[in-house]
Parts: structure tokens; C-alpha cells; sequence
């Protein structure tokens, strides 16, 4: 029984609200945490922090934890530089050892950006698995918008022009983040509302996705390099992996994910005959 998962992508795929998603359908607490809730300037705070933290946790299992940032925590050990007289290494040993307890109650889920951290704590018993979590596909980038023009918004948009802009708008959208996308929506309704024109229309949602200045190329990068690294990590759940890659380079964003699919491991790379 996995007692820990870690969940690595670029920022804005969504970690948090699959969190929040994982908990709500558990039907348990969910807590959030971060370097922050740790890290005190007195010497020997930190260290008692985290004592207490882990004490209130364990008393309010079964619990979901959440803990974001993780790589600020769990940076290699090689590659840190210690001036703060040992008081990391202190912290970050307190934390392995309550992850590695056989008597954690907590079901511990961290979310990073850099999946490159201390193999002590990506090991079984700790963080069980680690997935990636890429930008949506083309149905799915449909989908996040549907949700805020119609869910959390509710836009004054009747059901054609809806089902128009959310099509455009997700085809002209590969490699965006929900984030971004979410952004789109409410920047179009900014726009509209400066022109007061009283409606709001597929050039306001252009308008608002050329706003953000998302640069392709260097989105594709970055998967590309998270895509790389993930290959690379022992406890990365490959079949996730392999059918994540393949789900964010299907249908019409297929010719687009060719690069990146050409940069990974032979191993990985041929096992993606759907692309």
C-alpha cells in the first residue's frame, strides 16, 4: 500500500486542485504545508517546529498531507550549501525519519516543479511513486474552459459562440497550463469589460491569450526537460509516464509533440509508437 506520492510538472499543470481532488473523494482533511510552516529564524525553533507539526498531523489522521515545493526541502544533498549552522540538514533529517516511519498515519502527497531531489526521500516506504503531470490536451484544454466560462463564471454567452471560442481558443492553446488558461478567461472578460461594449467575444479571448505572452518554444522546452528528468528517476511511475506523454500529444496536438517525444531515452521513446 503506497504510503506517499510525489507529483512533478511545470508550474500551473494543476497539482494542487488534483490534491484537493484526491482528498475530496478520500472524504478525508486535506493539509497544506511548505518550507515556510518549518523554517524559523531562532535556533532550534525549526527544529521544534517540526516536532509539532508532525505531532497535529498525526493527531488528525487519517489525514491527507499536502506539501508543496517540495524540492525546497529536499534539494541533493550534494548540492546544497549549508550557512544557516547545520539547521537544514537537522530539519531535513527529522523529516525523512517521520516519512520513513512504519507508524505514520498521514498520507503524505508533495508537488514539485525540479523532480531532482534527495534520493533518501524518493525511496519506498517514503515517497512511494512519483507522476508526471503534464499541460492538458487538446479536449481537455476545451474542457478547463468550458468549466470557467460556464461553471465558475457563467458567462452571458450563448451556446454556439461558446462552443466556437472554447474550439479556437484550445486549438491556438498547445502547451498552455490550466493556470494560463483560466487567465485567458478572466483577462477576456477584463478586456470586454473596458470596451463596454456588452458582450464578449472570441477577439476578447485572443486579445487575452496574446496578453499573457506565453512562449511556445520555450514551453516545449520545458517539457521537454521535465519529460527527461522523470525518465531518468527510479520510483517514476513509467506507465503514467509513457501514457501521459501520449495523451498530451494526441489528436490534434500530434505533429507538435514530435520534438519532444525525439528527446527521450530510446527505451521511452520507443515504447510511444501511438505518437
Amino acid at each position: 500500500m503506497p504510503r506517499g506520492l510525489i507529483l512533478a510538472g511545470i508550474p500551473g499543470t494543476g497539482k494542487t486542485v488534483l490534491v484537493k481532488a484526491i482528498a475530496y473523494e478520500l472524504g478525508i482533511p486535506l493539509a497544506i504545508l511548505d518550507a515556510s510552516a518549518f523554517l524559523r529564524g531562532v535556533v532550534g525553533e525549526t527544529e521544534s517546529r517540526v516536532k509539532q507539526i508532525i505531532a497535529i498531523l498525526e493527531s488528525l489522521a487519517p489525514i491527507v498531507v499536502f506539501w508543496d515545493e517540495l524540492d525546497a526541502v529536499f534539494q541533493p544533498r550534494e548540492s546544497q550549501l549549508s550557512t544557516d549552522s547545520g539547521v537544514s540538514r537537522r530539519m531535513l533529517n527529522a523529516l525523512l525519519e517521520y516519512l520513513g516511519r512504519t507508524d505514520r498515519k498521514a498520507f503524505v502527497i508533495g508537488a514539485t516543479n525540479f523532480p531532482q531531489l534527495d534520493k533518501a526521500a524518493t525511496r519506498p516506504g517514503r515517497f512511494d511513486n512519483m507522476f508526471g503531470i503534464f499541460p492538458p490536451d487538446y479536449e481537455a484544454r476545451k474542457e478547463v474552459l468550458s468549466i470557467h466560462m460556464n461553471v465558475i463564471r457563467k458567462l452571458p454567452i450563448n451556446e454556439e459562440t461558446q462552443k466556437k471560442i472554447q474550439e479556437t481558443i484550445a486549438s491556438e492553446t498547445f502547451g498552455y497550463t490550466p493556470a494560463e488558461l483560466e487567465q485567458i478567461v478572466k483577462n477576456a472578460c477584463s478586456i470586454a469589460m473596458d470596451e463596454d461594449k456588452g458582450k464578449i467575444t472570441l477577439e476578447h479571448f485572443r486579445a487575452a491569450k496574446e496578453s499573457l505572452g506565453v512562449n511556445i518554444q520555450t514551453r516545449i522546452q520545458e517539457v521537454e526537460t521535465m519529460a527527461k528528468q522523470l525518465s531518468t528517476i527510479p520510483n517514476v511511475n513509467m506507465g503514467f509516464l509513457k501514457e501521459s506523454l501520449i495523451e498530451f500529444g494526441s489528436g490534434k496536438d500530434k505533429d507538435k509533440t514530435k520534438t519532444i517525444i525525439a528527446t527521450l531515452p530510446d527505451d521511452l521513446r520507443g515504447s510511444l509508437k501511438a505518437l
